[in-house]
């Protein structure tokens, strides 16, 4: 069975994945944490894609992936 870990994910024109979206209920995390998350996702089999964006109540944190 597949699961899929994250709540949104884009794709381009090309059919291409391009934004993976995670959204969070924690207020005040730090900058610290959100790269916890985003390490864990990857590491847990989050597909490879050039964009990563961890929504939070009062931030929004945004990865490149190169």
């Amino acid at each position: 069975m597949n699961r899929q870990i994250f709540d949104l994910a884009l794709y381009g024109q090309d059919g291409q994945l391009k934004l993976i979206v995670e959204v969070k209920t924690k207020p005040g995390a730090s900058l610290n944490w959100a790269a916890e998350v985003h390490h864990y996702m990857y590491v847990y089999g989050m597909p490879k894609t050039p964009f990563f964006l961890l929504a939070l109540p009062q931030v929004f944190y945004l990865w490149k992936i190169s």
